[in-house]
């Protein structure tokens, strides 16, 4: 399995939007269109991957996601 954490320094996201960041179409910002992490979250669960978004006790958003679903793919022989 591999696993990814990344963390920014923002204001993190709203407790009202936690368990919205991945509907496709969902967006905070004026002139976005929601659909970045919905794409992202849709292909690494479409491979047996994880996705998951928080905020961090210290500050900012803390975005985590493995690919242990599709590790054959990454290990595969030349």
């Amino acid at each position: 399995m591999v696993g990814f954490s990344i963390r920014d320094s923002g204001p993190g996201i709203g407790a009202e939007d936690l368990d919205r960041v991945f509907d496709g179409f969902f967006t905070t910002k004026e002139s976005g269109l929601g659909i970045g992490l919905a794409i992202c979250h849709s292909i690494i669960t479409a491979h047996g991957g994880s996705m998951t978004a928080a905020n961090d006790p210290a500050g900012g958003a803390h975005f985590r996601f493995n690919t242990s679903g599709c590790s054959a793919i990454f290990l595969k022989p030349a």
